[in-house]
């Protein structure tokens, strides 16, 4: 979603457990949350974007009716 969409940011991991810490998830969503962050006004727009796409009139039928129909090609 943060590579993709750049609806969000990764939050940094431990290099040893893989685990994420406190202080960088609060670096990640004090980035996004900053008025002054670039990063963070280009989130905050995508999302927009992306959070109004997804909420289109039928838009959740037209996705199950689309992968009913390539299931039954499959059979």
């Amino acid at each position: 979603m943060s590579m993709e969409l750049k609806v969000g940011i990764e939050v940094e991991k431990g290099e040893e457990d893989g685990l994420f810490t406190k202080e960088s998830v609060f670096k990640a969503v004090k980035i996004v949350m900053d008025d002054e962050s670039e990063v963070g006004r280009a989130v905050r727009e995508n999302h927009s974007k992306v959070k109004n796409f997804l909420l289109t009139k039928d838009f959740e039928t037209s996705c199950l009716d689309s992968f009913c129909r390539k299931l039954q090609d499959l059979l």
